[in-house]
């Protein structure tokens, strides 16, 4: 009974020591928007995060597309994770800042801010 007893509560200490680390690694909330115009031709694309999960939204002349990922924060740098084929542009790992000016909170991807919705 005492073996049992043990094992159980190794067990669950591991596990809380798993949840803690996990809830340390950085994450972000919310939608993040960047539009563009280019010769009257307008972009947007926005990337919608929630816990590890993203997804991103394009809209070309009235042409939209969405793809469901994943995505990790690991200092300076970001890393996508897409299943769908049509995504792997948007896969990978590429430069990662956030702060805020005055047009408000964003992100930096690559060079490109996306403004906190």
């Amino acid at each position: 009974m005492k073996k049992i007893v043990s094992a159980v509560l190794v067990c669950v200490m591991l596990l809380s020591c798993v949840l803690v680390l996990a809830s340390c690694a950085k994450t972000l909330n919310g939608e993040y928007v960047n539009e563009t115009t280019v010769f009257g031709v307008t972009t947007t694309t926005s990337y919608e995060f929630e816990g590890s999960n993203v997804t991103i939204k394009t809209s070309v002349s009235g042409f939209s597309y969405e793809y469901d990922g994943e995505y990790a924060i690991d200092g300076d740098t970001i890393t996508f994770t897409f299943g769908d084929e049509d995504a792997d542009k948007y896969s990978g790992e590429v430069s990662f800042n956030e702060g805020s000016d005055n047009d408000g909170a964003y992100i930096e991807l690559d060079g490109t801010k996306y403004y906190k919705k």
